[in-house]
């Protein structure tokens, strides 16, 4: 039954483009008279035909854009069907002329068709664990198939969500971790605190509306603090550092544009924050703490615009930059993103491998992409403050463990890419298993910034 997934996602779009299609038509071929058809029953019998003329002639077109694309030996092997597979010129019209009889049933058909597939999937897994052979009421079946992977989680942490929040300096969320050979959704811990890491069970349990009793696997994680990864030392690197606190130092983040097209630089607040600065607003009225320098030449390369930090940023704009002394040698380690992707649980689930730069090593270093969306605390200034930072991506040196942190101190500020050369997320703090970044594409909406290459000289 699988099998049909690729055939019914491909109609359910195509029957989408096709209706699209078919409107345009209808709104600039239909006679005027037709379109006002009402209770004239001989006009809307002429409309009548005339809507199912337009409908197969949008679903020809459509067909036959599809078949140019099956052309593509790998996009057709990768719809996996053998219809989609045979390319022998008689078969050609006749699969046309079938994918045309099938848009003809609409989006609204094969949407229901996907609703079904899906919940088959559902059901099946179900049966093959043997989960819901004990049940003796059909509700109860019906809450087990719809009740399943990071919903079930969700729902157990806000059963147990009382006890949960007694756990002394212990973040938790929704993660997924390899049990048993598999990516499995999970709770995860993550926590710099033993006692309260011996108190988190295996398994938690939930216990639905219907008096099931569920078991949701956990993770504990316990690590070193989460710290800031400024440097308190001088490094050799590429790095930046206030003019008023040159030993405080980090990773030049990257360079966009802001919406009039102008260069700023981006890295962390904490970076760039001197002590007499608040955190939830820079604030230097005699800019006195507004000047940036290179480390590598201890000139002024921008001033600060912009600096916070709340829940979700750590986060500091510098403009007034020099861009040509940046780009040619005052950083070499500075990063131009050329383009901007959110992390969606799917880069968690995958592993998505990424890459940075920082000052605290001359070559690029990966890791790859655990969680999207975790909230940990973190310890700044080097002191016991510390500060929950919320919606933060998690990653370390390789998909599974031994987990270990590939950032070191020095290295906020760097900025992650997928292999893609997408820019997803900024350095902000690491313990020793896992580093933490602030996601890219929320930075970028934030403060309404761009690539530099989209504008125009």
């Amino acid at each position: 039954m699988e099998e049909f997934y690729p055939l019914a996602i491909s109609l359910f779009l195509l029957s989408q483009i096709s209706e699209r299609i078919a409107n345009i038509i209808k709104l600039y071929l239909l006679d005027n008279e037709l379109l006002v058809a009402r209770n004239n029953p001989l006009l809307e019998t002429k409309k009548e035909k005339k809507v199912i003329i337009h409908s197969v002639i949008s679903g020809f077109l459509v067909a036959i854009l599809f078949e140019g694309m099956l052309q593509d030996t790998e996009f057709s092997n990768g719809l996996g069907l053998q219809l989609f597979k045979n390319n022998e010129w008689w078969f050609v019209p006749i699969r046309v002329l079938f994918m045309t009889l099938l848009l003809g049933f609409g989006s609204k058909f094969w949407h229901d068709i996907l609703d079904l597939l899906f919940y088959y999937k559902k059901v099946k897994k179900s049966l093959a664990n043997g989960e819901i052979f004990h049940y003796d009421e059909v509700k109860l079946i019906e809450e087990h198939v719809e009740l399943h992977g990071s919903q079930l989680v969700t729902q157990c942490m806000k059963q147990n969500k009382a006890w949960l929040d007694t756990l002394e300096g212990v973040n938790y969320g929704l993660g997924y971790e390899e049990i048993d050979g598999k990516i499995t959704d999970t709770i995860v811990f993550y926590t710099d605190n033993p006692t309260s890491a011996s108190k988190i069970p295996k398994e938690l349990t939930y216990r639905s509306q219907g008096g099931v009793l569920y078991r949701v696997p956990t993770k504990v994680h316990c690590t070193g603090p989460a710290k800031t990864q400024e440097a308190h030392i001088t490094k050799a690197g590429e790095s930046i550092s206030n003019k008023e606190n040159p030993d405080n130092k980090g990773t030049f983040g990257c360079i966009m544009a802001d919406h009039d097209c102008k260069p700023v630089l981006l890295t962390c607040y904490h970076v760039v924050k001197t002590k007499n600065q608040k955190w939830e607003k820079f604030e230097d009225a005699n800019g006195k703490y507004s000047h940036i320098i290179s480390s590598q030449s201890n000139k002024v390369i921008g001033q600060i615009r912009e600096g916070f930090r709340n829940y979700r940023y750590d986060i500091s704009l510098v403009d007034q930059i020099d861009l040509n002394a940046v780009i040619n040698g005052e950083s070499n380690g500075v990063a131009i993103p050329e383009a901007v992707r959110k992390l969606t649980d799917e880069d968690a689930k995958q592993r998505t491998k990424v890459y940075f730069s920082g000052m605290t090593k001359s070559y690029e270093r990966s890791g790859h992409i655990l969680n999207v969306d975790f909230a940990r605390r973190i310890y700044y200034d080097g002191s016991n403050t510390t500060f929950t930072l919320f919606g933060l991506i998690v990653f370390s040196n390789q998909p599974q463990e031994p987990y270990k942190n590939p950032s070191n101190q020095g290295d906020s500020g760097a900025i992650l890419y997928t292999y893609e050369h997408e820019a997803v997320g900024m350095i902000v703090a690491g313990d020793d298993f896992f580093g933490y970044a602030i996601p890219f594409y929320d930075i970028v909406s934030h403060f309404n910034l761009k690539p530099l290459s989209q504008c125009t000289a």
